[in-house]
């Protein structure tokens, strides 16, 4: 994380507010096509380097779900992930921080390992899909 905060522009902040009033975890494409909305000119390569720049400075979290693409998630505060396996939602959790601490701690102890951070994103159906089928 950046030391230095960068100064916020027009469009930074137009797609930093995007972000944090959505909690879908979108990819960058899915925040241009928002973007647009509101800057029609602005392109899907700014859109990626601010986004970039965002997540060095600490504001937002670039997430690796496994599902070849990168999410954005403008809530920094420790939580966890649920990945319905049927629609693809993508859902907060919130686990007691302590507990992840301790497992993390646990992990290096037993290994031998530096553990620098950690991402409990867990997967099955939601509550939606389960009263569907």
């Amino acid at each position: 994380m950046s030391l230095v905060r960068r100064r916020m522009t027009k469009q930074r902040t137009v797609i930093y507010d995007i972000l944090c009033a959505d909690h879908t975890h979108p990819t960058a494409e899915v925040i241009y096509g928002k973007t647009q909305e509101v800057l029609p000119n602005i392109s899907l390569g700014t859109v990626y380097r601010n986004l970039n720049l965002l997540a060095e400075d600490g504001m937002i979290k670039k997430l690796d779900l496994g599902d070849d693409k990168v999410h954005f998630d403008g809530d920094i505060t420790p939580h966890s992930h649920f990945i319905c396996e049927s629609c693809g939602k993508i859902i907060d959790i919130n686990v007691d921080t302590n507990d992840l601490k301790q497992l993390e701690n646990d992990l290096a102890t037993k290994n031998k390992l530096i553990v620098h951070s950690a991402e409990l994103v867990f997967r099955g159906i939601c509550d939606e899909c389960v009263c569907k089928s």
